[in-house]
């Protein structure tokens, strides 16, 4: 199939369509199987690279490109070169072929080029990811990333891939993963891949309704490719995929504490919690998240249960009204793995339940356990 021109790209697609609508919708034929992806190629006119074909959307991409880039970078909401987000827009600009200079955009703009493509060079089919810690100023964050394939012999860049990346404001400083639009192009020996992350991308993206700055650090991009590695003629950058990395659920691995009640005593006059805390690091995760899965706090909960309700011991020895028991007031402990609270000062007596909570550099909280609960009375 290769080198047929573009009426017979369009021909392998529509055919496809047509039998998914057949089988789907209409109860006749086979299903279509397996994945089948076509390169987009600039000029418009030039031969597709493909049909790549696998049994599934993973084997389409046996071989990825890794780059890690530790450092710190600024992104800001007010940065970036209008006249560059007209020119690639597919509306308003000059269509998917569209061609701008390979200068870098300067302060505010996350920029990161990878070395240049050797050997045959790779063929990305698939969705790149973006791994970063990820510490925001401002309000209404958002990234705009862009995957570009630098020419180097014109200075000239073509725009592969993009993709809009919207920040949970109840989270948005800890490691983040975002994917860019799935796409299939093909990097040719000496050309570059260049990923740049912006605060606005108008008129593709809607402008931020505030004002922000992000510091991306530790950042890793990962390009699925066609290639596989080992095999003749396929440059030594490319390597075998790694596991995915999803926040929050990497290796199941989460914070843990213990409280030691022998070392665990309270009276009129203070109150002393004692324990442990730790967590196993996941052996095939980013380096990225191995640094982040350490203890960094540990809160201690001391609260009366009346009718459901509870009455929290604040830091100054008072006791909270009633309230929902689902809103604690937290305590921070000294120390990590080791970790003590001390108060010193008078408490009220009663029947008390004291709870810890270990805290890792994901910002992931531990989940209740009995080794971390306890029952105190303080006369």
């Amino acid at each position: 199939m290769r080198g047929q021109n573009k009426d017979a790209d369009g021909k392998v697609l529509a055919g496809t369509i047509q039998r998914f609508f057949d089988h789907y919708l209409k109860s006749g034929g086979d299903a279509p199987t397996g994945v089948t992806a076509l390169t987009e190629t600039c000029p418009k006119s030039a031969a597709s690279g493909g049909p790549y074909a696998a049994p599934t959307w993973a084997e389409l991409h046996p071989g990825e490109i890794d780059y890690t880039s530790k450092g710190a970078q600024a992104v800001s909401s007010s940065a970036g070169d209008p006249s560059i987000a007209k020119a690639i827009d597919p509306v308003a600009g000059g269509g998917a072929c569209a061609t701008v200079s390979a200068a870098d955009q300067g302060s505010g703009v996350a920029t990161y080029r990878l070395p240049a493509a050797t050997g045959i060079g790779y063929t990305l089919l698939g969705a790149s990811t973006v791994i970063a810690d990820l510490k925001v100023t401002g309000q209404f964050p958002f990234l705009a990333a862009r995957l570009w394939d630098v020419d180097p012999a014109k200075n000239t860049e073509t725009l592969v891939a993009r993709g809009i990346y919207r920040l949970d404001p109840q989270s948005p400083n800890r490691l983040q993963v975002f994917q860019l639009h799935p796409g299939a192009w093909h990097f040719a020996a000496g050309h570059i891949p260049k990923l740049e992350l912006l605060g606005q991308d108008p008129p593709y993206a809607r402008t931020s309704n505030g004002q922000f700055s992000i510091s991306v650090s530790d950042l890793e991009l990962r390009i699925p490719v066609h290639e596989q590695a080992g095999h003749a003629g396929t440059p030594a950058a490319v390597t075998a995929p790694r596991p995915p990395v999803t926040p929050g659920a990497r290796c199941g691995s989460l914070p843990s504490s213990k409280i030691d009640s022998r070392r665990t005593h309270g009276s009129h006059r203070g109150l002393r919690v004692a324990g442990t805390a730790a967590e196993p690091v996941c052996a095939r995760a980013s380096a990225a998240t191995k640094r982040g899965q350490r203890i960094v706090r540990v809160y201690v909960f001391a609260y009366q249960v009346r009718h459901h309700r509870c009455a929290f011991l604040t830091s100054r020895g008072r006791l909270t009204h009633l309230r929902s028991c689902s809103s604690p007031i937290r305590i921070a402990a000294s120390g990590t793995t080791r970790w003590t609270l001390r108060l010193g000062v008078a408490i009220p007596a009663g029947r008390y339940r004291i709870r810890s909570d270990a805290v890792d550099g994901l910002h992931h909280h531990q989940r209740p356990s009995g080794a971390s609960v306890m029952t105190l009375t303080v006369r």
